[in-house]
This record gives C-alpha cells, structure tokens and sequence, in this order.
C-alpha cells in the first residue's frame, strides 16, 4: 500500500513558516479537494499560503505511525492552531 501526505504551511508575520493543516490519505494522490477548501478559509481571513501541496508519497516504511501501528490517522485531518508571534 502506498500513501500521500499532504501539508499547507503559511508564513507569520514575522517571517516564521508553519505547518497549519495535514492529512495522510491512501494511494497515489495528487490533488486534496479539503486542503484546497482550507486554502481558500485561510487566504481569505488573510493568511499567506506559501505551500499547499502533497509532501510525501511512498509506502508505509516512510510513516513512522502507520509502519508502528501507534494510531489509525489515514484519513484524519490535524489542524495547528495559527501561533500568534
């Protein structure tokens, strides 16, 4: 089986990156409908998207929580709360 990661980061206004939204999905996938939605609420509140994009795609050697059996995340979207710097 293999999986794609896929990430937005945004930058702060002080010039610091972050990782604000991630979902490991199953397959070869290319595209995430949901992030591009999330995308859209974060510029539109006036975020600055700098990627928004699949991160990682391979077998399960290369997630450490599939490969460990620590939690059933496929799927599972994580949302960081925006850090206020």
């Amino acid at each position: 089986m293999e999986y794609s990661n896929f990430m937005i980061h945004i930058e702060l206004p002080n010039g610091t990156k972050q990782i604000v939204w991630e979902q490991t999905v199953e397959g070869d996938i290319s595209t995430n409908k949901k992030m591009d939605q999330y995308v859209e609420e974060l510029e539109s509140a006036g975020h600055k998207v700098v990627s928004a994009k699949r991160q990682v795609f391979g077998g399960k050697s290369l997630f450490y929580k599939i490969l460990h059996n620590k939690e059933n995340f496929i799927g599972k979207i994580y949302k960081n709360p925006i850090e206020k710097i």
